[in-house]
């Protein structure tokens, strides 16, 4: 699936569609319109926060996560830009995605990507592939905290891929 996200949308028109009950404003205060975002910046998500002692259950919130998993085992950031995508057809079986599948999954907001068509050995044909009507698309993703790669709390993410669709399988073979 893609390499590079687009969210040029501004929060004030699509967080009310999203979750009313979520505080936005923080979060739409640093916002800025984004044409091409690339594996391990930061991109936007919707996720249940880890516990703490004042809110036992988690709540719901708009975070920011580098884009690329590292896994909470993981000592090193640079294996995020390798789990940018995880196939669902593999989520159960690897190591690094069955924690957050079980406890931390997320929505991240776009609204649009990037796929590249091969036209021939040497050209590839660029498609932004976005909501007919305009909008953002929620995308499934999987979140992860890591601690170990520098010293200090890391939020991370993937976001999940299937098989294409008809649509899109002329261009690519996932989506």
């Amino acid at each position: 699936m893609c390499g590079r996200l687009t969210l040029k949308t501004p929060p004030s028109q699509w967080t009310q569609l999203l979750l009313p009950a979520i505080d936005f404003e923080a979060f739409a205060a640093n916002w800025q319109p984004r044409y091409n975002i690339a594996p391990t910046q930061d991109i936007v998500a919707i996720l249940r926060s880890l516990p703490t002692d004042e809110i036992p259950a988690g709540r719901l919130e708009a975070a920011y996560c580098r884009w690329g998993l590292v896994p909470n085992w993981a000592t090193d950031l640079a294996i995020g830009s390798r789990m940018i995508n995880a196939r669902h057809e593999t989520l159960g079986e690897k190591k690094s995605f069955v924690g957050p599948l079980a406890k931390r999954r997320c929505l991240v907001i776009v609204d649009g990507y990037y796929e590249w068509q091969k036209l021939d050995d040497k050209t590839k044909q660029p498609h932004w592939i976005s909501p007919t009507t305009g909008g953002v698309m929620q995308l499934a993703g999987l979140w992860e905290v890591n601690t170990r790669a520098t010293g200090q709390p890391i939020r991370t993410c993937t976001i999940v891929t299937t098989a294409a669709n008809a649509r899109l399988s002329s261009i690519h073979d996932r989506m």
